[in-house]
């Protein structure tokens, strides 16, 4: 937490010297269990952008992710971001996006083992969960406030990947998980 409040300071004098270029991007993620997936999660993130054309802005931000429910209780994604707006000449501006990186997260807990004739029941299975991608493709609308600030929605396709590890059998997979997210923020 105090590294996303580290950046968004940094992004905010970052904007005072370059008022016309740089874009600061607030932005919340909600993504909701579903039939076909246990991802359920929010995202805060902040983004650093710069405006490399009128319609282009390419950047890096970094989030704080907390999943209600799973294996992984919360990550720290740091990523790169693209957008690309399709007109800048209304109110309403339709617009793509992508955010991808790495989610750094670290958990590890005992599980005891199920008693057989080979195994004693006091020995237990030690897995390690780490983070892996995060990445997050998403189509909105921006809404134009007044002067570079703009609110916006989107949906996303939420990708969030983690590394499992049994320490004990040295057993390894990769658990991803995919779900559609609805996208609220405000850039300026």
């Amino acid at each position: 937490m105090i590294f996303l409040l580290l950046f968004s300071s940094c992004a905010v004098l970052l904007k005072a010297a370059l008022p016309e270029k740089i874009e600061i991007i607030l932005e919340t993620t909600v993504v909701s269990k579903s039939a076909s997936t246990d991802f359920d999660s929010r995202l805060a993130s902040v983004t650093g952008a710069y405006r490399m054309t009128k319609n282009l802005s390419l950047g890096m931000g970094v989030g704080a992710m907390f999943f209600k429910d799973g294996i992984i209780k919360n990550s720290l994604p740091v990523f790169l971001y693209g957008k690309w707006s399709f007109t800048n000449n209304s109110k309403f501006t339709p617009f793509i996006s992508v955010k991808c990186g790495y989610g750094f997260s670290e958990r590890s807990e005992r599980l005891p083992l199920t008693k057989t004739r080979d195994t004693p029941s006091t020995e237990s299975n030690l897995l390690k969960y780490t983070g892996g991608l995060f990445a997050s493709f998403s189509g909105g609308v921006s809404y134009h406030l007044r002067g570079k600030t703009r609110l916006f929605v989107s949906l996303s396709n939420d990708i969030h990947q983690m590394h499992i590890k049994n320490e004990t059998t040295g057993y390894a997979n990769t658990h991803r998980n995919s779900a559609i997210g609805l996208n609220i923020g405000i850039s300026f």
